[in-house]
């Protein structure tokens, strides 16, 4: 990869502010990692004075970016393809919106003496489409696709799509891809349109980077939680507080990041929320107005609030308000849900999370700085590195094969061809919009994504702290307790840095071995599983080191001091020898007692054989009924 850093001058807050910045871009196509959100880069290529093509992931973004240039009364042109869909009247809007393009590019402003500088939004669905009315019109346009990493996270949504209008920019001159959040480097060199392009990463100043504190809760339930959240605001009139300064700042809105609109319908419905407390900012497509009109009267697609504009109670967002749009409200709540069990919750660390938390852009917002994120980990079978790769392999010559046979059709049966995933996993079908031919091709850039999205969920998800140790390597302060002493934040901090659970536990012991006042605060560091106290306690410093701090061996002889030293005081208190207890009374105490010694098992009567002598027993349970039992011993 051919990195270069920038240093952004001190003086600079937003790229709008510094004069010659695309002086020190190189020419041609380069990516740009603009490293945080809200640094203005957008704003400056829609305000400048270079014609300018701004493609974007989603239509909500686009449609903020819109309102926004509306707002300053800006000149620009929004494609907005025809949503008919009689096919005829779809061409003659098309073809009306496209001589509209034509004539906003050529347009001679009757107030200045010169052409207006043409600035065009469009979404990357349709760039192809409209691509040869901006060839045709001989001027050398920048192409700057927002948010690039949403093609690489979208290949496994729609490859097609993707592909067509990666293999588009592929061709183009002048292309710059901006993100916060780059594809990592990982992927980054293996995707075919990306391949050994300039990389330049801006370099901002400490004092410029805003630092996040997460809030970070294990969860069952995503719709549970977001119940638990709205009857706390019901009860406290609040959803968070903040001290600044002396002063006590409250949050009355909040934004919910979820990414399943049936979750989103059923908290609204199980809450009984009104309509006018509700902004759903969801994708507007036939599955998602089924959902929605089932809500009932007054519920519909919202609209992200300019600045200036009220903000709804409940803002509900899926995955197309994760990129790029700003929210202004200036006390909202943060908060995002993640079930890697769901294949669409699976939010992507690397990628999604900062990105929403870089949604608020108010600095007023004295909250913008918080985030609590929900995380259900993977339940179930997980799937090897070795297996997963293998199936991927007999996949890829399985989608090769078909691929190969498919480009020996006719453009027409080709056009015809109904690409099905469960037989062509990574096989597309697409038209170039250069050449106007129909390619049928096995895209590697899908197959790239499959892996980075099984990374995710089988690697990363399987356990809390896996989690929590990507989100502190992506720049966020773990801290769930803003109120913890600044010492107790940094260890947080500095203990997901670290890669693996063994390291942890001695890290675990060496600094509370320094500081045992602190301990106190054990019960507001919720981030922090509580094995790591419970063997600190039980061991002590000399026993972890005895045990070489092997998490494995610890808790294997954990469970062990559990059923000698906690689960046998509670069984013996419980049950009385000489006494007849039905099973199924057995049963349910030790269901209870597992429960409060933490011990992972399910409870039988004949469990109780481990410490009495039972004997079967008919005991009666009245109305001359007779129930099995024992009759408990000493051993």
């Amino acid at each position: 990869m051919n990195k270069k850093i920038i240093h952004v001058p001190n003086n600079v807050n937003y790229i709008s502010d510094w004069v010659g910045f695309e002086n020190e871009i190189p020419q041609g196509q380069v990516i740009i990692n603009k490293k945080y959100p809200g640094c203005g880069l957008t704003y400056w290529a829609l305000h400048n004075n270079i014609p300018t093509v701004l493609c974007v992931p989603r239509k909500y973004l686009a449609e903020n970016k819109v309102e926004q240039m509306e707002k300053e009364h800006e000149s620009y042109f929004y494609f907005r393809p025809s949503c008919k869909t009689d096919r005829e009247k779809q061409k003659e809007e098309n073809e009306k919106t496209f001589m509209n393009l034509r004539n906003y590019i050529t347009w001679q402003n009757p107030f200045t003496l010169y052409k207006t500088v043409p600035k065009v939004i469009v979404t990357y669905d349709s760039l192809p489409t409209i691509y040869p009315i901006l060839k045709d019109s001989g001027i050398d346009f920048l192409y700057v696709v927002d948010e690039h990493q949403a093609c690489f996270q979208d290949y496994t949504l729609k490859p097609d799509v993707i592909e067509r209008v990666s293999s588009l920019l592929y061709k183009l001159q002048n292309v710059w891809y901006i993100s916060a959040t780059p594809i990592l480097e990982e992927y980054l060199d293996r995707m075919e349109f990306l391949q050994n392009l300039p990389y330049i990463e801006l370099e901002w100043s400490e004092n410029k980077i805003m630092k996040v504190q997460t809030q970070y809760l294990p969860m069952t339930s995503t719709v549970d939680e977001i119940g638990k959240i709205i009857i706390r605001y019901r009860n406290d009139g609040f959803f968070d507080t903040i001290i600044e300064n002396g002063i006590c700042y409250e949050s009355t809105e909040a934004i919910f990041f979820v990414n399943n609109v049936r979750d989103i319908a059923k908290v609204i419905t199980e809450n009984k929320l009104q309509a006018s407390d509700v902004n759903i900012l969801v994708a507007n497509d036939s599955k998602n107005k089924k959902i929605i009109k089932g809500l009932g009267n007054g519920f519909g697609f919202g609209k992200i609030p300019l600045k200036g504009k009220p903000h709804c109670t409940y803002t509900f967002c899926s995955k197309c308000s994760y990129f790029g749009v700003d929210f202004y409200s200036t006390s909202a709540s943060t908060y995002v849900f993640a079930d890697s069990n769901v294949k669409s919750m699976c939010t992507d660390l690397s990628l999604d999370l900062v990105q929403i938390v870089g949604r608020q852009r108010l600095a007023e917002n004295h909250f913008r700085k918080r985030c609590t994120i929900y995380v259900k980990t993977t339940v179930g079978t997980t799937t090897s590195r070795e297996e997963f790769y293998a199936d991927q392999e007999m996949k890829w010559r399985q989608s090769e094969a078909i691929c190969n046979e498919w480009n020996k059709l006719s453009q027409g049966a080709l056009a015809a061809t109904e690409v099905k995933r469960d037989i062509c996993p990574y096989g597309v079908i697409f038209e170039d919009p250069l050449t106007r031919e129909r390619i049928a091709k096995n895209c590697v850039n899908a197959l790239i994504a499959e892996q980075h999205a099984w990374e995710m969920r089988d690697r990363i998800y399987v356990k809390h702290e896996s989690v929590q140790s990507v989100i502190v390597r992506n720049g966020f302060e773990m801290a769930d307790n803003p109120n913890l002493p600044p010492i107790l934040l940094s260890f947080i901090d500095e203990f997901y840095r670290l890669e693996d659970d063994n390291t942890r536990m001695m890290y675990f012991a060496q600094f509370f071995d320094a500081y045992p006042d602190l301990l106190a605060y054990s019960n507001g560091i919720h981030s922090i599983s509580s094995k790591y106290y419970n063997y600190y306690y039980v061991y002590g410093s000399d026993g972890l080191k005895t045990f070489n701090y092997d998490m494995s061996l610890l808790e294997q002889y954990y469970e062990r001091y559990k059923e000698q030293y906690l689960l046998m005081p509670e069984i013996t208190k419980s049950f009385v020898i000489g006494e007849r207890y039905s099973k199924k009374y057995i049963k349910d105490t030790l269901t209870e007692i597992y429960r409060r010694c933490h011990i992972n098992k399910t409870a039988k009567a004949i469990d109780l054989q481990e410490y009495f002598n039972l004997e079967d027993v008919k005991i009666s349970s009245g109305l001359n009924k007779r129930t099995n039992g024992f009759l408990i011993k000493a051993k």
